[in-house]
């Protein structure tokens, strides 16, 4: 019942936005906007952010395939297909297929590959929060200093308190359900090395900065706007994938966050959603664009698995 419940709220945000921007705009200017734009520069866009997601598959195989010898071209085929399933499908359900694949494709324990997936989500998560409080701070002045600063400041103490104290954290009571289980799972697998967490959070900025690099510069070709203040909308943008409720592909939250994160520069509210739009279609474009080429790579099964170090 939940998960129809879920799918019936995606379908109504999806069926939302296009009604939204039909009465706002008309779906004839949103589209008619692409024709500014040159072909060369939407493939260059369109290589750069393949580009983003290859470095993605390899952070992945940097953590889980390395040290197992595992071939790197299943891990393109995997990423590819679960960042398209993740983003497709509404709630984060998509989030699941990740276990799934690496099992079929290495025999790995959903147990490993998914506690190596919450590693790196904890790091998406935290690289753009960061990069948000950035923007707010250049954005809006001092008074939001400390964000970033507690953001720097909090991972570097939670790892000291998980190397030193990993037994105790485990055996110990941690108030509330759900944080001990997030705690139980991340430390379920030996905690990755200070150094191999450094070069993967490195891995999570590179990527992270190119995609949003990108998506920055082809929201710019639709809005005439600082590019701070595109750069804060894409970055909000990109932060409301993480929340429980979105539409189908991601719909209505996106165009939400955007709308949102603009409106205190008094931009109207028809310009920005014009440009968000053509930028979520133009991600969910290159997400399709890239399902193919995940299938014309052919997995490699592996019987035996190496635990990650």
């Amino acid at each position: 019942m939940k998960q129809i419940m879920q799918w019936c709220l995606a379908i109504a945000l999806f069926l939302g936005l296009i009604l939204w921007v039909q009465h706002d705009l008309g779906w004839n200017r949103v589209l008619a906007a692409w024709q500014l734009l040159p072909a060369a520069q939407v493939g260059v866009f369109v290589c750069l952010t393949l580009l983003s997601y290859l470095l993605r598959a390899y952070r992945v195989f940097y953590l889980l395939g390395r040290s197992a010898a595992h071939p790197f071209p299943p891990y393109i085929r995997i990423n590819f297909l679960h960042n398209a399933l993740n983003i497709l499908i509404p709630m984060r359900l998509g989030e699941a297929s990740f276990p799934v694949l690496m099992k079929r494709t290495f025999a790995m324990p959903y147990s490993q590959s998914a506690v190596g997936l919450l590693w790196l989500r904890l790091m998406d998560l935290h690289w753009l929060l960061l990069l948000l409080s950035l923007m707010l701070c250049i954005s809006f002045g001092w008074i939001f200093t400390l964000l970033p600063v507690a953001l720097l400041m909090t991972p570097l103490l939670a790892l000291r308190v998980l190397h030193k104290h990993r037994n105790q954290l485990l055996k110990s009571d941690v108030p509330g359900s759900s944080l001990r289980q997030l705690v139980v799972r991340l430390l379920s697998y030996p905690v990755p090395s200070n150094a191999q967490l450094a070069r993967l959070y490195l891995m999570t900025a590179g990527l992270w900065s190119l995609k949003l690099a990108v998506l920055t510069l082809l929201m710019l070709s639709f809005v005439p706007i600082a590019p701070l203040q595109c750069m804060l909308a894409v970055i909000s943008a990109d932060i409301s994938s993480v929340l429980p409720i979105h539409g189908l592909g991601g719909s209505g939250t996106f165009e939400a966050a955007m709308v949102f994160a603009l409106a205190p520069f008094g931009i109207a509210t028809s310009t920005t959603l014009l440009a968000a739009v053509n930028v979520h279609i133009y991600m969910l474009s290159v997400i399709l664009l890239t399902v193919p080429i995940a299938l014309l790579i052919a997995p490699t099964a592996s019987s035996t698995v190496k635990i990650h170090p």
